[in-house]
């Protein structure tokens, strides 16, 4: 899950210049209902997959956790693209956030791997 996550930051050239793309689609995005529509599932999606990673660290709370650490990230990209912060601050502000979801006794499920 934290490939996932850092993945979703404009981490290098090319993914920057891929994120402010994706950017500037965003706009169409919030003025066409066609668009609107395709866009609206994509985050619950990644929410689903992240929710399923948590899950099998905890108990409860997965798909709220899933949702925060997703927004969270998401919201990140724009403080990176905008140079608010660097990656690698961003990168430090999600790892102690999946070390406090996957609280456990299994080393692996510490960022989402399988043991």
């Amino acid at each position: 899950m934290r490939a996932v996550l850092h993945g979703l930051l404009p981490v290098g050239a090319e993914r920057r210049t891929r994120h402010l793309g994706h950017a500037a689609c965003f706009v169409r995005f919030l003025t066409d209902p066609d668009l609107a529509k395709v866009a609206r599932d994509a985050p619950r999606a990644l929410e689903n997959l992240v929710a399923s990673q948590i899950a099998q660290g905890q108990d409860v709370g997965a798909a709220a956790e899933a949702a925060f650490v997703v927004a969270s990230t998401e919201g990140l990209q724009s403080s990176v693209l905008l140079r608010q912060r660097t990656a690698d601050e961003a990168i430090t502000m999600i790892d102690p956030q999946l070390a406090r979801v996957f609280t456990t006794t299994n080393p692996a499920a510490e960022y989402g791997e399988s043991a």
